[in-house]
């Protein structure tokens, strides 16, 4: 059964240390957070995987969880499993005339967050088939933008994703909670509105 080991970034550590771990899987965590682990045994592996700035890249690390589990052979056969069926689709898209500009981010009091184009998730679009909006104007860093700035940029996307945060499945009328006039956008018009429910699902997994 699920146990919550971690509140507010900071680690139970009697509650850990109960459970008798063999193997700690965490986030980047400081030393002093990790200290009382070590001196009790456990083997703490700092997961960095959304550091990976391609999407076959962040699955590749099922190897390094085969190999601790003992499972090697099974992880390598699931990879392959996904790097064919990435390479299949990427196939089926390389050739596409046409691709559609796609923009992903959350919004927050007023400004909107979008990764950059050397980012996880521009590859993703670009291997699907789409173009990243900010491919050209933003090679490093997370942009932060204003409002009425990104209002106006949204006008000429075809696609728009939003990472929201809420308790049910996402509905379309969620996107227009915080301000009615997206419902402008064309593409709001064309229901081409996508969404990470990071309630729900990690990020990264797309409704």
């Amino acid at each position: 059964f699920p146990v919550t080991i971690r509140a507010r970034n900071e680690l139970n550590h009697e509650l850990t240390l109960s459970l008798q771990p063999n193997i700690l899987y965490l986030y980047p965590t400081s030393g002093e957070q990790l200290a009382p682990l070590f001196e009790a045994g456990t083997a703490c592996i700092q997961v960095t995987e959304y550091a990976e700035p391609h999407p076959l890249g962040r699955s590749e690390w099922i190897k390094l969880f085969g190999a601790l589990s003992g499972k090697s052979a099974q992880a390598e056969r699931y990879f392959q499993g996904i790097e064919q069926r990435y390479q299949q689709a990427l196939n089926k898209t390389s050739t596409m005339e046409h691709r559609p500009k796609v923009m992903i981010g959350s919004f927050d009091q007023g400004f909107w967050y979008a990764a950059s184009s050397e980012s996880f998730v521009a590859q993703l679009i670009q291997d699907a088939g789409g173009e990243y909006y900010y491919q050209d104007s933003m090679k490093q860093g997370n942009a932060v933008i204003p409002f009425e700035r990104w209002w106006m940029e949204g006008m000429s996307c075809d696609f728009i994703g939003q990472i929201l945060e809420h308790p049910n499945p996402i509905r379309e009328s969620y996107f227009f909670d915080k301000d009615q006039r997206l419902k402008a956008w064309p593409c709001a018009q064309q229901h081409h509105l996508f969404a990470c429910n990071t309630a729900l699902h990690d990020y990264r997994d797309w409704e």
